[in-house]
């Protein structure tokens, strides 16, 4: 049998971290039977369309590398085949129209009671038929006392007449509901195996009517945990971000993005695991019941792992790409990039996240000093003011020795200077003294990697301009 799975989300807003974890699982499993993993917009619901949606959704599916096989499925291109089984399932008695207005439903439900009302099934056979009236069309359930399937994760599921009822198939708009629609698009297209989240499972038993009336092949179902935030509750926009491009802009990159939503759920052999490796090793008995909670810190961890596995140059290219996406489009510019790769060594060890690596990097610009913080020019400058107040050359000596090198900008000559400062200045200064002191005046931060490194890439020029600001 040909695996095939599908990742199914509607375009009314951004794209949830939840959704990017099922679509990840579903390509897995596809994958790891060399099967086909199909993308279908389920677009009929046009009232809560978002036009910019469809493009985010794609673009984030991309950015991630879940590559889909074959074309997109809109599902709206679909609508007279929805009508054509909805007719179907009329002509077999299967299925009826029903003429009830908004009024008379709201009745039946004042007389049913707030809790678990169903549709009483009166326009089966009704006859004071309306002539001024759209009528909706409805699956006939009372063929099913017991709906039963196998879930792959949850186990043994068993609904009875309480959860089964004549929902809509088709609205009075001829648009058809999500409930059907799903069916026919999932079956026309041979998924076998529906992966997504449990906040669907009660949907399932209603959905396997429709296969059943149509006598279609029913797929298998996994009905996956949701996930929750630290504390147990639900992700929300309060607590998270939950909108896969805001954790591209925070600076994630997609391939740990993904390897750790993969984890929420699975236990694959290793922490850091490629999605090739991911196929080889998946299986969908592995997940587990029970939901996960989203671990900020321990996404950060997976990002900086990555981050410093990767290889400069492309490092280089996203970092670029992160920043024009946070700024308006704007680039870096040539001389900071240029800075900026000869220290990646050194800064990636100290970042979890592309942003931070470019904040972290801030000195290296033009104009650094309108970048600090007010936090970081008070202690910059009340630093460098207490060493200056019992070493009033210090500042002009270390030009001085910096200014000799400026035809032998090496790191060998950057220590030798700095040697011959502490030297020196023995008597009243640790060569520790003067780091933190050339650290502060160069970078405005007491904390970083070498400050020799840096004194060389900044170069002598910038090095010397600063010195003598």
């Amino acid at each position: 049998m040909n695996i095939v799975t599908r990742f199914a989300p509607s375009p009314t807003g951004y794209l949830h971290v939840g959704g990017v974890r099922t679509a990840i699982f579903n390509y897995l499993f596809a994958k790891s039977y060399d099967g086909n993993f199909l993308l279908r917009i389920e677009d009929t619901d046009d009232k809560r369309l978002v036009e910019s949606s469809l493009i985010s959704i794609i673009e984030g599916l991309k950015w991630l590398g879940i590559h889909h096989d074959g074309e997109i499925t809109i599902q709206s291109n679909n609508l007279k085949r929805h009508q054509e089984v909805a007719q179907q399932l009329i002509n077999e008695g299967k299925a009826y129209y029903c003429y009830c207005s908004q009024e008379e439903l709201e009745e039946e439900r004042k007389k049913f009671g707030p809790f678990g009302y169903k549709y009483s099934g009166k326009c089966k056979h009704r006859k004071d038929i309306p002539q001024d009236r759209q009528p909706t069309i409805r699956l006939n359930s009372e063929f099913y006392d017991k709906i039963e399937f196998e879930d792959l994760i949850i186990g043994h599921s068993s609904f009875g007449r309480d959860n089964l009822d004549d929902f809509i198939l088709i609205r009075s708009d001829k648009i058809p509901t999500y409930m059907f629609a799903v069916v026919v698009d999932d079956n026309d297209s041979g998924v076998t195996h529906v992966i997504r989240g449990n906040d669907h499972h009660t949907n399932t038993a209603k959905q396997l009517m429709v296969y059943k009336a149509m006598n279609w092949n029913e797929p298998e179902y996994a009905h996956l945990p949701l996930i929750n935030s630290e504390d147990g509750t639900k992700m929300s926009k309060r607590k998270h971000a939950v909108d896969l491009l805001e954790y591209r802009k925070m600076g994630f990159l997609p391939d740990a993005l993904v390897n750790y939503l993969m984890t929420l759920g699975w236990s694959p052999s290793k922490e850091i695991l490629s999605l090739d490796d991911a196929i080889k090793e998946f299986g969908v008995g592995r997940l587990t019941k029970s939901s996960a909670c989203f671990d900020m810190k321990k996404l950060r961890h997976i990002n900086s792992q990555y981050l410093q596995q990767r290889n400069p140059l492309n490092l280089i290219v996203e970092i670029e790409e992160n920043y024009s996406l946070n700024h308006e489009n704007r680039n870096l510019p040539q001389y900071f990039l240029h800075a900026l790769s000869q220290s990646l060594p050194e800064i990636t060890k100290r970042c979890d996240t592309l942003n931070e690596i470019i904040d972290q990097s801030y000195f290296y610009f033009d104009d650094w000093q309108s970048r600090m913080s007010d936090e970081n020019k008070i202690e910059a400058s009340n630093f460098i003011e207490n060493i200056l107040t019992q070493n009033k050359n210090l500042l002009s000596d270390l030009y001085e020795e910096f200014a000799k090198l400026s035809e032998s900008w090496t790191h060998e000559n950057i220590k030798n200077a700095i040697d011959s400062i502490a030297k020196k200045y023995s008597e009243s200064l640790k060569k520790s003294d003067i780091m933190k002191f050339l650290r502060m005046k160069l970078t405005g931060i007491l904390d970083s990697y070498s400050i020799v490194l840096i004194i060389e890439i900044l170069g002598g020029d910038s090095v010397l301009k600063r010195l003598n600001f």
